[in-house]
């Protein structure tokens, strides 16, 4: 869906993309890249945004070698992020797991 709303011209949707791969081509430690994800799902008002950085982060994570250690450093910064309310935190964290983590 998200490739769609590229092709179809979606502004934001182009911007977020350009950030990610601007990021993913500056930052090439795994572990630092899905920092950042966390940070900039969090720090923006925009739930539309959240949701693609968060995705970015599980897309990372789901590639790492041992997925389930890098998810719950990420629920942990996720966790300690206190300029968030609690219920977003629980939220994002959830959306996280649900990407990583799918119940089987």
């Amino acid at each position: 869906m998200w490739d769609a709303r590229v092709a179809a011209g979606d502004l934001i949707a182009k911007k977020l993309s350009s950030e990610r791969e601007t990021l993913q081509a500056n930052v090439t430690q795994p572990e630092k890249l899905t920092k950042e994800y966390i940070d900039l799902a969090l720090q923006t008002p925009s739930r539309l945004d959240m949701f693609f950085w968060l995705t970015a982060a599980a897309d990372l994570i789901r590639d790492t070698d041992d997925s389930y250690r890098a998810f719950l450093l990420a629920a942990r910064r996720i966790a300690a992020t206190q300029s968030v309310q609690r219920r977003q935190r629980l939220a994002a964290t959830r959306f996280l797991a649900a990407k990583v983590l799918p119940i089987q």
